[in-house]
């Protein structure tokens, strides 16, 4: 690391709370993670460290909670990976989370995964050409779980919202649709938990 801070490099990344970021650093570390910034405490309280994936996606881990809801989460990073299976490995004892779903792809692809570090899920794919229309070159979006999805969906069209993927019914039966927000992140909200 060069003393800059890896956040302002990048658009997105994911921030996962922790209770033991010293031996899940010391993981990370073993399984040839690029340390962004080292194990530190902040001012704020938190003790958390930087890293990247092997696919290059940044990640940050600390003990900071942004909140103390018990509830289910209804917000997922997604991730696109040109090598989703081995990243699916490498997430797994790089930074130790745990198969939840894996859904094959053609060719050796992944189509869809799920994986969960404590109450927390990441949700990720192989790229494919076909992402390219919905993602326009991003590698990362966030799903949001919703009940009343077409309410939801009839209210960003009127506020002028860029509908990437208008509302459908996907082939795994949620109802969903895939917008921009104004700075061009991708974000899709459905029924599907």
């Amino acid at each position: 690391p060069d003393g800059k801070n890896p956040w302002t490099t990048v658009d997105q990344g994911v921030y996962v709370c922790i209770d033991n970021p010293d031996a899940h650093f010391e993981r990370a570390k073993a399984a040839g993670a690029t340390i962004e910034t080292p194990l530190r405490d902040l001012d704020y309280g938190s003790r958390e460290y930087s890293a990247r994936d092997s696919g290059g996606h940044l990640w940050s881990f600390g003990t900071y909670r942004m909140t103390d809801a018990v509830d289910a989460p209804n917000m997922y990073p997604t991730l696109w990976y040109d090598d989703a299976p081995g990243a699916v490995a490498w997430l797994e004892r790089g930074f130790g989370f745990e198969k939840i779903v894996v859904i094959p792809g053609e060719n050796g692809s992944i189509e869809h995964a799920e994986l969960r570090l404590g109450p927390g899920v990441v949700m990720l794919s192989s790229s494919k050409p076909s992402d390219a229309a919905v993602l326009g070159g991003a590698r990362q979006a966030v799903c949001v779980a919703l009940d009343d999805p077409d309410r939801h969906y009839a209210t960003a069209v009127a506020a002028g919202a860029g509908i990437v993927r208008p509302i459908e019914i996907t082939h795994y039966g949620a109802r969903t649709y895939s917008a921009r927000d104004l700075e061009g992140y991708v974000w899709t909200f459905g029924t599907y938990r």
